[in-house]
C-alpha cells in the first residue's frame, strides 16, 4: 500500500508540471513487498526527482520475489552497496557487477619426472602459453569474506568500485565484533 501511495505522489509531481524537488525514499527489506509495485515505483520515481534507496539482506531475497526481479532492480540502480554475501550465486553476481579487467593468463607445462618419483608436482619444462583473459576486480571469494562494517561500493556511471568502511572498527558493538 505504501508503494502505491509513493507511485501516486510521483505521478502527481509529474503531472503538476512543477519542477520536482529532490527527495530520497528509503525502503528496508523491500524484497518482501510486491515486486511489480516496486518495479513500477522505479519507473515513476526517477522522472519525479525521487531517489530510491532499497535495502535487502541478500540478492537471493530478490530472486524469491519474481523471476528476473533482481535483474530488473539491478538494471535500474546507479549505486550498489553490498556487504558480505554468503550465497555463492549472490557473491558471483556482485563480483560481476563490480566488473572485470583484462589480464595475461600464463600456463606452463611440467615434465613427468615428478610422476615417476611420486612428487606432487612436476618440474616446469620451460614450455607454456600466454593469452589474454578476464579477471574479477573484486573476487566472489573476497565478497564472501567481507567483515562486518566493510562493503563493496559499485558506481555504474562512471564505473568505479571501492571497498568502503561503513562502520569503523572503534564503533562496532560487541555483537558486531563477534560476527566479524
Amino acid at each position: 500500500m505504501v508503494i502505491q501511495d509513493l507511485k501516486a505522489v510521483a505521478g502527481s509531481i509529474e503531472a503538476s508540471g512543477i519542477p520536482p524537488q529532490p527527495a530520497v525514499v528509503a525502503i528496508d527489506e523491500f524484497s518482501g513487498l510486491a515486486g511489480d509495485q516496486v518495479a513500477g515505483l522505479f519507473q515513476r520515481a526517477r522522472s519525479a526527482g525521487m531517489s530510491l534507496m532499497l535495502a535487502t539482506q541478500e540478492l537471493a531475497d530478490m530472486r524469491r520475489v519474481d523471476e528476473g526481479f533482481d535483474e530488473q532492480i539491478v538494471g535500474n540502480v546507479e549505486w550498489i552497496l553490498a556487504g558480505r554475501q554468503n550465497n555463492p550465486t549472490s557473491a558471483e553476481t556482485v563480483a560481476g557487477l563490480a566488473g572485470t579487467e583484462e589480464v595475461w593468463v600464463h600456463t606452463f607445462q611440467t615434465d613427468d619426472i615428478a610422476l615417476r618419483s611420486k612428487a606432487p608436482f612436476g618440474r616446469e619444462s620451460g614450455m607454456g602459453t600466454k593469452h589474454r583473459g578476464r579477471e574479477y576486480l573484486v573476487s566472489p571469494d573476497e565478497i564472501k569474506r567481507l567483515p562486518v562494517g566493510r562493503m563493496l561500493l559499485v558506481e555504474k556511471n562512471p564505473h568505479r568500485t571501492d571497498l568502503v568502511d561503513v562502520l569503523p572498527a572503534d564503533r562496532q558493538t560487541p555483537n558486531n565484533r563477534e560476527a566479524a
